[in-house]
């Protein structure tokens, strides 16, 4: 995650791929959470995208460079968990009526393949979006959580590089890409001033790789083995 001191206000733009019940989680988190993240930490969260394989919301036509705010699109969340909205060309019309937003702030594509969701995230997430250029410095983090293909790590491995690549933070749930791409995906990151975070491919809640690589260093000293303890058996 990332933390800002309190005196600097950036805006978070957020390019979430997979809608399902992880990102669709998140999006609730980061609603029930705005002002405080705001307050505390001088974040805007704003979504610029959201990636699905049945279909596509991304910033357009007279909205700008943003999706409609994070409490709008939790709502759109609980519509897609209940199976009433989709995200797709065909649905846009009616999930707008629904969340009472304007469709022409959305375009929305039918199950976009990789190369097409590959293109969306490099834009999404390459500059700031050319209707907020007075706002606050931009942030720019992909969120990935994808079904994986655990032979090849694809899509989500293609997904993160594209983000990676412009400049954007990448976070990820996926153990594909951790398998077969990690060595070159945290090179990519370094190289480009940023971070490759994937926690949640492992153990959710517990930063084992973050801690590895230098949160456990009380005094200088170097972390170099963890032991876990057996659970009490039940009675």
């Amino acid at each position: 995650y990332i933390i800002m001191p309190q005196s600097q206000q950036h805006t978070l733009n957020l390019c979430l791929v997979g809608f399902g019940s992880v990102n669709r989680a998140l999006i609730r988190l980061i609603a029930r959470e705005e002002a405080w993240l705001r307050q505390e930490h001088g974040l805007e969260v704003r979504v610029s995208a959201i990636i699905a394989r049945h279909g596509a919301w991304a910033a357009g036509g007279t909205g700008g460079g943003y999706l409609p705010p994070v409490a709008t699109l939790a709502q759109l969340a609980g519509l897609v968990a209940a199976g009433d909205a989709r995200l797709d060309a065909d649905s846009l019309r009616a999930a707008a009526a629904a969340l009472q937003i304007d469709a022409t702030r959305v375009t929305a594509t039918t199950a976009p393949p990789t190369a097409a969701a590959v293109a969306m995230i490099s834009k999404a997430l390459a500059t700031a979006p050319a209707a907020e250029t007075a706002a606050p410095p931009m942030i720019a983090c992909l969120a990935e959580a994808v079904d994986g293909d655990y032979a090849a790590g694809e899509p989500a491995t293609s997904y993160l590089r594209a983000a990676l690549s412009v400049g954007a933070r990448a976070v990820s749930a996926n153990k594909g890409p951790v398998v077969h791409a990690r060595a070159s995906l945290l090179a990519l990151a370094v190289e480009r001033g940023r971070r490759y975070l994937h926690e949640s491919a492992v153990m959710d809640g517990v930063p084992i790789f973050s801690a590895w690589a230098g949160g456990f260093r009380p005094g200088g000293a170097r972390l170099l083995r963890l032991r876990g303890a057996p659970h009490p058996p039940t009675t």
